[in-house]
């Protein structure tokens, strides 16, 4: 009959060896993504934000402008943007 400590070896160094396999597993499925194109990489996303910014900068301009013009002509809440 094994010891209660014997046993607990061998039930941590199974957890262990269960760990590692799932890590290895997780390393080669995250491989082939990035090698098929299903995950942007660092670089992509970056840039992705970047665009994103100066897409709301130039939106917040134009919105500025149109309130400019706009202004004298309209009251307050003719210029608040937002569904209707």
């Amino acid at each position: 009959m094994p010891r209660p400590a014997d046993f607990r070896w061998r039930q941590t160094l199974l957890g262990l060896a269960l760990m590692l396999a799932g890590a290895r597993q997780a390393a080669r499925s995250n491989r082939v993504a990035h090698r098929d194109g299903s995950i942007p990489s660092k670089r992509e996303s970056t840039v992705a934000d970047r665009e994103r910014k100066d897409l709301i900068q130039q939106r917040d301009a134009a919105r500025a402008d149109t309130a400019q013009i706009l202004g004298a002509d309209r009251p307050a809440a003719a210029l608040v943007a937002g569904p209707r």
